[in-house]
């Protein structure tokens, strides 16, 4: 979600180096509810004046990742699909807005 909203609000971006930055990483090791399988992390470099934020997709084997989570029977069913399919599992947690973005692949 944080990546849908930074894109939306500056995709990639050069900023004035604010004095504190936070930024929300979101959901670790699951996709961006996007539909795709990829996930997503942000780049952030700096020359002591502005600082560049550029979002970059994360390709990796989601297969594979899925199989290990499908191997150990305790494990939760609904993150194994969710590596494959790029939809979250439960929506209900997410505000609106989110919810009616679900499977809108973010671009980088």
């Amino acid at each position: 979600p944080f990546a849908r909203q930074l894109r939306r609000s500056f995709g990639a971006a050069v900023l004035r180096a604010p004095a504190r930055l936070w930024i929300n990483a979101g959901v670790i090791g699951m996709p961006a509810n996007d539909g795709t399988e990829r996930g997503w992390c942000m780049v952030l470099s700096s020359n002591g004046t502005t600082l560049r934020v550029a979002q970059r997709a994360l390709h990796y084997n989601s297969s594979g990742a899925s199989q290990a989570i499908f191997a150990v029977p305790h494990l939760v069913r609904g993150y194994a699909d969710s590596l494959l399919s790029g939809i979250w599992p439960s929506h209900d947690v997410l505000p609106l807005e989110e919810q009616m973005a679900t499977g809108e692949p973010i671009q980088e």
